[in-house]
């Protein structure tokens, strides 16, 4: 009867960034009440976003995309600006997991050159940086996406959602 217990279990993994820990996948309503997400399963919008969680089905979020904040043109329209760069951001991510990180290219033309880069962990994991230019005077974001158990291939469907 164990047996039948552990046939039915999904692998997961743990994540912990920017004071949030979570596991991947995870169920739709966690991720929602962990990232305080609306029933776009973002929290935020285009002015002053923060989360975005990414679903595999309607039950079940694989990634989850932290937005940071990068232009200070703007300041009474966002939420919070980061002084933490994308360089930073991939310098201590690759020190973290001792690996580096490859270009990624997602062939969309709906962000201006967007800048992705990721990092696939042996647990099935791959992490996703970029840069957003949803508006140069506004509204620019370096995006840290945290997934598990999806190909690089799949990854570029999940990223064009970043809106």
């Amino acid at each position: 009867m164990a047996n039948l217990t552990l046939f039915g279990q999904v692998d997961t993994t743990q994540i912990k960034f920017e004071g949030k820990k979570f596991n991947l996948p995870m169920v739709k309503e966690v991720a929602r009440k962990t990232f305080d997400l609306d029933e776009y399963h973002q929290n935020g919008h285009i002015n002053n976003c923060k989360f975005l969680a990414h679903l595999k089905n309607d039950s079940t979020v694989i990634g989850i995309t932290f937005y940071k904040r990068i232009y200070k043109g703007n300041l009474e329209k966002s939420l919070e600006v980061s002084e933490y760069s994308r360089e930073k951001y991939i310098a201590d991510l690759e020190k973290k997991y001792d690996s580096t990180f490859k270009l990624l290219d997602i062939e969309n033309v709906a962000f201006i050159n967007p800048q992705f880069v990721y990092l696939e962990l042996e647990d099935g994991s791959v992490i996703v940086v970029g840069s957003l230019y949803y508006n140069l005077m506004y509204n620019t974001y370096t995006t840290i996406s945290f997934f598990h158990d999806i190909t690089i291939k799949e990854l570029r469907s999940y990223l064009r959602n970043y809106y």
